[in-house]
């Protein structure tokens, strides 16, 4: 009797472990935050968990230690992991499968990737993770966990085919990993959900949950970065201590690989592109080697272009899914480590979101301006503000805007919500601006400045550069950023920063074609800008250009984002059938071939 009784409280004992089981491998439930700071070691034949050499602020104490012997047998480990199998004759059922992360020095479970087309398992593993010990866990269709397996996935070893039946179907298991930092984002189950942020095309759907960032030791110890960023929760405002919402125009309404906004609660220093709480996720779908934006931010750093946009490659994790190689990138707005200028938004900004009515009307000096009511104004509102030149669509989705007599339109960035008196003030900047460039002699017919008392000529041929080379082809046409400081530090409008390059180097390399758009044309009309624009080629540009290809920078891009976008080819198909090496080598070849065309045609 009392063995019955025994085996009755085996039996609901080992139910509640297979119940919490069930749980823990749900995506829709948030994993807790990635808290050690191990590295990884093999010694005397075992996986250990060490602590970190130099824990930063953003690093953790090590929580546990976690072991297992290098001759782990499939039978060892269901002594340590208890599991059920449901196997039929030597065959595991499964419907879902999942890399476990306490095991493999990652911040989050990963879930398999089923490419049912070759019949292929995909194991996208993070950039940390030791491929020779890949410890996975199958389970059937409701939840329930079937079997757990060791696997060496190096030397492009995958596992036996025979063993797993996912759906009906026998796959073979394959492990893929890059040496991009690998980006984790856990959503929780009582928010939107990553498909309901996906499906909202207006991009106001916004997910809550948590965030982890992780590098390998090698690229920790060559830059200099912390190896571990977490998202903390420190705004009792905001429910969990990161957020995902959809970002960009036709890249987030026309093509399935989308770019997102990620926001944490605490402000990340993220390998060392400055301290911030927004960070941009760029998909990069029209540029299938990622490097076109890289190229141009980094040919507008080495130029001198103030505020250019810092990026890095990164693999994006979103509840434990794989989603593509991405661009994490610097926000564009006003911010002591981005645009740093006095942040005018601060001064007028409504703890109610209230600012009266919404008023399109003309201003004094002719250009249509959207602006609202009950916006406080401070005592001085000569800046900072964040202007986009864009098109008129988009210009009028957003909340305050101008748009000049000549029909250029400009989104107000920040502040988001402008007054009158705001609107009269930056609205008449820019048709000055306008007006001067466009006039024979440089002079605003309105306040009888010249152009260069208007606008930093010297920001706005650097710019033009950038826009030049890449052969931009929304150049002052979308994506155009200008700011304007407050008259104490500047009176006038500056270009930048620059953003938006993944569509570039479009036809041949030996044309001009951003010297005859928009307010560029105008101003090479005048012979003193034109000559700014040639000195500054052939003392910035050219030798900014040569040192990019000939002194490894554009090579060290290659090296950091080959393998990422190799891995996103699986899931996106971006590379077709050429390789990434032939379509680098491309892009290479006409960054090399234009620059030395512009240069001897300025001679």
């Amino acid at each position: 009797m009392k063995s019955v009784f025994r085996a009755r409280i085996f039996l609901l004992s080992s139910l509640c472990i297979l119940f919490l089981l069930s749980l823990m491998v749900s995506c829709a439930v948030e994993k807790a935050p990635y808290t050690s700071t191990a590295h990884t070691s093999v010694t005397g034949g075992e996986l250990k968990k060490t602590s970190a050499d130099n824990p930063t602020s953003n690093t953790a104490e090590a929580t546990s230690v976690i072991t297992i012997p290098s001759n782990t047998t499939q039978a060892g480990l269901q002594n340590e992991i208890p599991t059920e199998f449901f196997e039929d004759n030597g065959v595991v059922h499964a419907s879902k499968i999942v890399v476990l992360s306490e095991y493999n020095d990652i911040a989050y479970d990963i879930n398999a990737y089923i490419s049912k087309g070759d019949s292929t398992i995909w194991f996208f593993m993070p950039c940390r993770a030791d491929l020779s010990r890949v410890v996975y866990r199958c389970y059937s269709s409701n939840g329930v966990a079937t079997y757990t397996q060791v696997a060496d996935f190096t030397d492009d070893k995958t596992e036996n085919s025979e063993k797993i039946v996912y759906q009906g179907s026998r796959y073979t298991i394959k492990a893929m990993q890059s040496n991009a930092p690998s980006l984790f984002v856990s959503l929780d189950s009582n928010y939107p959900s990553f498909e309901e942020i996906r499906a909202d095309r207006q991009k106001n759907t916004k997910g809550y949950g948590s965030a982890a960032l992780q590098i390998t030791d090698e690229m920790a110890e060559r830059y200099g970065w912390d190896w571990l960023y977490q998202s903390v929760d420190r705004d009792p405002s905001s429910p969990l201590s990161a957020s995902l919402k959809g970002r960009g125009n036709w890249s987030w309404l026309d093509v399935d690989k989308k770019g997102y906004l990620l926001k944490f609660e605490n402000s990340l220093n993220l390998l060392g592109m400055g301290s911030a709480k927004k960070w941009v996720l760029i998909a990069n779908v029209p540029d299938a080697t990622a490097l076109r934006n890289q190229i141009a931010f980094s040919l507008s750093q080495s130029i001198g272009l103030d505020f250019t946009t810092d990026s890095r490659t990164v693999d994006l994790y979103v509840c434990g899914d794989y989603i593509g190689s991405y661009l994490l990138l610097e926000k564009v707005e006003i911010d002591e480590d981005r645009v740093d200028i006095k942040d005018l938004e601060k001064e007028t900004e409504n703890e109610s979101g209230d600012y009266g009515k919404e008023v399109i009307a003309k201003l004094s000096c002719g250009a249509l301006a959207k602006y609202y009511t009950d916006v406080t104004n401070p005592d001085d509102i000569s800046g900072g503000y964040i202007i986009e030149m864009d098109i008129e669509g988009r210009m009028m989705e957003e909340a305050s805007y101008v748009k000049t007599t000549r029909g250029y339109c400009f989104s107000v960035i920040s502040p988001e919500y402008i007054s009158r008196e705001q609107a009269e003030y930056i609205g008449t900047l820019i048709q000055e601006l306008e007006d001067a460039i466009f006039s024979e002699n440089g002079i605003s017919p309105l306040s009888g400045k010249h152009y260069t008392e208007l606008i930093d000529a010297e920001s706005m041929a650097l710019k033009y550069w950038v826009d030049e080379i890449m052969r931009n082809t929304d150049a002052q046409i979308t994506s155009v950023f200008f700011y304007k400081p407050a008259d104490s530090q500047d009176t006038r409008l500056k270009a930048g920063p620059p953003w938006d390059y993944d569509n570039t180097f479009a036809a041949t390399y030996d044309s001009i074609f951003a010297r005859y758009e928009g307010y560029y044309a105008a101003m090479l009309e005048h012979d003193d800008f034109a000559s700014l624009v040639d000195e500054i080629y052939t003392s910035r540009v050219y030798p900014a250009i040569r040192s990019m290809i000939y002194d490894g920078v554009i090579d060290e891009m290659i090296e950091n984002t080959q393998s990422s976008m190799e891995m996103n080819n699986i899931i996106w198909r971006n590379l077709g059938s050429i390789s990434y090496t032939s379509l680098a080598d491309d892009v290479m070849e006409y960054f090399t071939k234009r620059s030395s065309w512009f240069y001897h045609t300025i001679k």
